[in-house]
């Protein structure tokens, strides 16, 4: 190692900036507080400081600070975000620890000498100017115009800005006496509760707060914890606006518990004259509460203030200035950008869009607005041009390296690429995604792209690897400090047990992500895990509990306008209405599910629908208009490389053959069905080509050629516990056996038939079975 002359300390203690790093007593201190640091973060720290004349790569830093240890290179990663925030710095600053991408990491700060400079006494700051005053829209939720009413108050616009000024700098000055906050810190802003009687001012309970969480966002030092999943929990414990009531216990509980949120933001706005007061407050994790307020006459401009107050409060550095752009120096556009956001998160996607949109216009090289306006076009199926706005802000932001606005833009285009059936792009933008996430070392984005992963996985019916990326997505939870797994999580996992057959498995992961999304008050996602449940039980032949789950779903999807979730409710009633013989109503039921599937521009989606149609078609008869839904349903599958429900195209498709009397064709297709699915581990396919060689076997007579097929079937779903699939082929092989005379055999069948829901057809092969033993 190199000596550090004059700028090493007797007690081999290091100086930079305002802080000292003493080796030998194992501190950090800033001033006269101390700040707590990890061993291994100590050790990184000294390491890179001692190191500084160099850059020092990934594998040395590792064995370093983890002698004779093998560790991921998450591990140093968040060792070193650590770090950086203990040290005031971040992965955007860079100012003390600098990132070498593809190498490692180098200390940049300057080492001062021992003894520290007498403390400059701060110019006084000029206060920023106001600008021009922007009005209040015509309608609550109208957009904003200009000039407005606003316009007679601008003598006191110089008096509003001081006032804000002075309310900051006051507000600074005391949060430089807090103790700043160690570890990671995740942060829930709250609806705004907005005391003002004003129509003009109503979009500002959600426009604000969305506005306030998203400033706070754009700093990697801290996360918050999605608008949404908060909104959730607000409506559901019934946020009565302060922090210190104590009927919000369970909400701030759960904020933490569920979500890791380590500080939660409140705000509360109220008329002041000609002006407008907000007061905030921020509680921490150990229920200490500070509060301060802003009065000014823009309620943007006041969030700007706020954001500002608690950087203080949490990073320990104030943020003056237009060193945080709202959106745009324009005031309107905030303003519009607000209102937008508010809309987006009542699900009214459809109404923000022209908001969102009017700021690309006005300012086409701002981030914010288009990538909002690309999530809501998502949301209502416009991918093209949902599409074609991400390409572009992702390749702006690859100029800029490794950002969360990167990896959330690359997540969102594996999105779209994903519900548009391209999955080789959808999975290069995935893993890019995941990548960057890494650097910035985001465990929560993390574990949130790799269960998209691993959904890509399951579309592919590669079941191992899907397993594989949720066990990775489950490490990253756990980082992020997730006490509770979120309902999605459980919900994959329950997916991947149908797909494969496994139903009392993913009965259980249901019910875990249905209580998961109850906890929180999540109606959207608790609908969705109904209707998920609803498609289990009618894989179990429980029909009519199928039904309810299916309506209880569809009820709570309209009461919230979810128009898409509507749509696979339809398609899963579909299937229940027809195995019930209610022809007309199924028919209807795929109509609508269809309609929305191609509003949506859901390519999956609109696949499964067009099955489900056809199903119906063929049960009524229609067999010219059944082969071209599976035809067409097959050529979508295709295009979205979904190979599962490819070979269960060709099985409907053969099945109509069969139909036909064309038995040589009909066989022929389900035997290269059969060795495809085995071939790729598919094991739905699988069970339903052997059941179709066992039909074909019973239309050619062959009756104990057909039973064999039969019995294979129903050994390998019973290996599943496939209740609804067991169900039908208990009933077929009854029926061979009892043309075949086997009567004993038959028994077992019988018996287990009498004990489950009884169809038209259980009812029918058990009263066979009546006639013939009666007739012995």
């Amino acid at each position: 190692m190199k000596g550090f002359k004059n700028n090493k300390m007797e007690d081999n203690s290091y100086r930079f900036s305002d802080y000292v790093l003493s080796a030998g007593q194992r501190e950090l201190r800033r001033g006269l507080k101390e700040i707590e640091l990890q061993p291994r973060v100590f050790d990184l720290l000294l390491y890179l400081i001692r190191n500084r004349d160099r850059a020092i790569d990934k594998d040395e830093l590792q064995d370093a600070v983890w002698p004779g240890m093998v560790v991921t290179e998450t591990a140093l990663t968040r060792a070193v975000m650590k770090a950086r925030k203990a040290v005031g710095d971040d992965a955007s600053a860079q100012a003390v620890i600098k990132t070498l991408h593809g190498h490692g990491y180098r200390f940049v700060a300057e080492l001062l000498p021992e003894e520290p400079p007498e403390p400059a006494i701060p110019p006084e700051r000029p206060a920023p100017s106001a600008g021009p005053a922007a009005a209040d829209g015509e309608t609550g939720l109208g957009p904003p115009t200009r000039p407005g009413k606003f316009q007679s108050r601008s003598p006191w616009i110089f008096l509003a800005a001081l006032v804000v000024v002075i309310a900051l700098f006051l507000g600074w000055h005391q949060f430089r006496t807090i103790s700043l906050p160690t570890g990671e810190i995740r942060v829930a802003v709250l609806p705004l509760e907005n005391q003002s009687e004003d129509p003009e001012l109503a979009w500002t309970s959600l426009g604000i707060m969305s506005l306030a969480s998203k400033l706070l966002d754009s700093d990697e030092g801290l996360t918050v914890v999605p608008d949404g999943h908060v909104i959730s929990l607000a409506n559901s414990f019934g946020w009565s606006g302060n922090l210190a009531d104590p009927a919000n216990e369970d909400l701030l509980d759960r904020l933490r518990r569920v979500y890791g949120a380590t500080h939660v933001l409140a705000m509360s706005m109220t008329p002041d004259g000609l002006f407008l007061r907000m007061n905030y407050a921020r509680l921490d994790n150990q229920d200490a509460l500070q509060q301060g307020t802003m009065v000014g006459e823009k309620p943007t401009e006041l969030a700007k203030g706020v954001v500002q107050g608690v950087y203080g409060l949490l990073l320990g550095r104030s943020r003056l200035g237009e060193e945080i752009p709202l959106v745009s120096a324009d005031p309107f556009n905030n303003e519009a950008f607000a209102r937008g956001l508010g809309l987006s998160l009542e699900g009214r996607c459809s109404e923000a869009v022209r908001y969102f949109r009017l700021i690309a216009e006005q300012e086409p090289t701002l981030f914010s607005p288009r990538y909002e306006l690309a999530s809501c076009l998502r949301i209502l199926g416009e991918m093209d041009e949902a599409e074609s706005l991400l390409v572009q802000l992702v390749n702006e932001q690859q100029d800029l390296g490794a950002t969360r606005y990167l990896a959330q833009a690359k997540l969102v285009l594996g999105i779209v690429y994903n519900r548009s059936g391209q999955l080789d792009k959808a999975e290069e933008n995935y893993r890019s995604a995941l990548e960057v996430s890494r650097a910035i070392d985001d465990p929560e984005l993390s574990a949130r792209i790799l269960q998209n992963l691993s959904i890509l996985a399951e579309d592919r019916n590669d079941w191992d690897e899907a397993w594989r990326l949720l066990d990775l997505a489950l490490l990253d939870y756990q980082a992020a400090g997730r006490e509770v797994l979120p309902g999605h999580f459980h919900s994959a996992r329950a997916n991947l047990k149908m797909d494969q057959g496994e139903l009392l498995e993913a009965e259980g992961y249901l019910e875990q992500a249905l209580q998961s999304f109850r906890e929180v008050g999540d109606l959207r996602n608790e609908a969705m895990m109904l209707n998920n449940t609803g498609y289990l039980r009618r894989l179990q032949g429980r029909l009519q509990e199928a039904e309810d789950f299916h309506l209880r779903s569809l009820v709570i999807r309209k009461e919230i306008g979810d128009r898409v979730g509507e749509g696979r409710n339809y398609m899963m009633l579909v299937a229940v209405l027809t195995a019930r013989g209610e022809l007309q109503q199924a028919l209807e039921a795929a109509g609508k599910a269809l309609e929305i599937a191609r509003e949506t521009n859901d390519r999956l989606f609109e696949g499964a629908s067009l099955a489900n149609l056809g199903d119906v078609q063929k049960a009524m008869g229609d067999a010219v208009a059944a082969r071209q839904s599976y035809i067409e349903g097959r050529e979508i599958f295709e295009k979205i490389q979904d190979r599962m429900r490819v070979l269960q195209s060709n099985l409907k498709l053969a099945e109509l053959d069969l139909d036909e009397g064309l038995y040589d064709e009909t066989e022929a297709t389900a035997y290269q069905v059969l060795n495809d699915a085995r071939s790729l581990d598919l094991f739905q396919p699988e069970v339903q080509a052997l059941e179709l060689i066992g039909d074909v076997y019973r239309a050619r007579l062959d009756l104990r050629a057909a039973n064999a097929e039969y019995a294979a079937a129903l050994e390998r779903v019973r290996e599943s516990s496939w209740a609804g699939k067991e169900h039908g082929l208990m009933i077929k092989q009854a029926n061979v056996l009892l043309d075949l005379g086997e009567l004993e055999l038959a028994a077992p069948l019988i018996g287990a038939l009498s004990t489950q829901e009884q169809d038209e057809a259980a009812l029918a092969v058990q009263a066979r079975y009546a006639e013939a033993t009666d007739m012995q």
